[in-house]
């Protein structure tokens, strides 16, 4: 796989762009999910901080986990940040398979976000050890994932940095928070088809690292 860095992302033709405005329209404002790196031993509990950064308002906002279920049990979700949030609005139907969701919409006609908030958390039992990295990924299944922008429910344009939990170890911590020093774009094109392109912007003098896993796990 090639990787291209500092490149801006393509642009899109004018029929594609077509089409995305036809179908939806989106507000110019963008929303940022994120999830840590973690480590864990087989018997413990990861923690997955699940991390919101806009500086908009928001109306709604909705999406859905996917992991492993053979190796990650769903046991709970905690710390709810956001009004109007709680354990009812939590899906776990599917939590066996692998699958939680959630769909929230402000009770205050819009909730305002200062940069960055954790809004929930969700812990994990590991039932074993391997040694490719367990990729907890956002994703639209079964609930799709959206922003909404307050007033007007304008759907916005989501950032999604997926989190994973590295079970070949022997401390249990969290490894890094890729939106401290980094902050990806999508990929494109998106699916990967023989090389990619992945923009990416450094927030702050640091050091930081890029760790491509495949759909397995794999690095």
């Amino acid at each position: 796989m090639n990787i291209y860095k500092n490149q801006a992302p393509m642009k899109l033709t004018l029929y594609t762009l077509f089409l995305f405005i036809f179908s939806h329209s989106y507000s110019t404002a963008q929303v940022s999910l994120s999830m840590p790196f973690l480590n864990a031993k087989k018997g413990e509990i990861a923690e997955m901080s699940i991390k919101l950064k806009t500086r908009d308002t928001l109306a709604g906002l909705q999406f859905s986990l996917n992991w492993d279920p053979s190796v990650l049990t769903f046991k709970s979700v905690k710390d709810f940040a956001l009004s109007g949030l709680d354990n009812e609005k939590i899906s776990t139907l599917q939590a066996n398979l692998g699958k939680i969701s959630t769909a929230w919409f402000s009770p205050d006609n819009g909730t305002s976000i200062k940069d960055s908030l954790v809004i929930f958390k969700v812990q994990f039992l590991v039932e074993k050890t391997q040694d490719t990295a367990v990729i907890v990924r956002f994703s639209s299944s079964p609930t799709i994932a959206r922003a909404y922008a307050a007033p007007d429910a304008r759907a916005i344009a989501l950032n999604l940095q997926n989190g994973s939990i590295t079970t070949k170890t022997s401390a249990l911590g969290e490894i890094s928070d890729p939106t401290n020093s980094l902050r990806l774009a999508q990929n494109e094109p998106n699916p990967v088809i023989n090389a990619v392109n992945i923009p990416f912007e450094i927030l702050e003098m640091d050091t930081v690292f890029l760790q491509i896993f495949d759909l397995s796990g794999k690095k």
